[in-house]
């Protein structure tokens, strides 16, 4: 996913002021090329799917096919100028990639969540850049480690 030009940059004019107490951010770091460990807990997300990989890579696959609409939910309340609609979109943003265990996906979207609550559209949308950025590498772990796995399964079984 690139980076996206759209209404949320009308917004952000600097950068996140890690002192407004919302500091969860400040631990974002770049993840070496194929790990994800902080990023998501395969373990977890596994065991809330009780212990079903089928059902894990359901979920996971339902995530990933709706990964779109967050951002452009977000960005489209940001656009209107609307506290309450951003407040939704990054609270079920928020929520969705807790139960994957994303928690720092989750964590920026809890950021994005609490700006708006606050009526502070500028701030939120000064974390969007970054909320895609994880949300695309979120996609990118779940489809590696959980989703393709099984079509590798899958192939091998193949008899076509």
């Amino acid at each position: 996913m690139t980076t996206r030009k759209g209404p949320a940059d009308s917004f952000a004019t600097g950068r996140y002021d890690r002192n407004t107490g919302l500091a969860s951010a400040s631990r974002i770091s770049k993840p070496s090329a194929g790990s994800y460990e902080g990023i998501f807990n395969k373990d977890e997300f596994v065991s809330r799917n009780l212990e079903d990989l089928d059902l894990a890579r359901d979920v996971a696959a339902i995530f990933v096919n709706h990964a779109p609409e967050y951002i452009d939910e977000i960005c489209s309340a940001l656009a209107a100028g609307d506290a309450r609609a951003l407040v939704e979109s990054a609270h079920k943003l928020k929520g969705a990639a807790a139960n994957l265990a994303l928690p720092i996906l989750s964590d920026l979207a809890r950021i994005v969540e609490l700006h708006a609550k606050d009526g502070d559209l500028k701030k939120g949308a000064e974390i969007v850049p970054q909320l895609e950025s994880r949300l695309a590498q979120a996609v990118s772990i779940l489809q590696d480690v959980i989703i393709a796995p099984h079509r590798r399964d899958i192939n091998e079984h193949s008899h076509c």
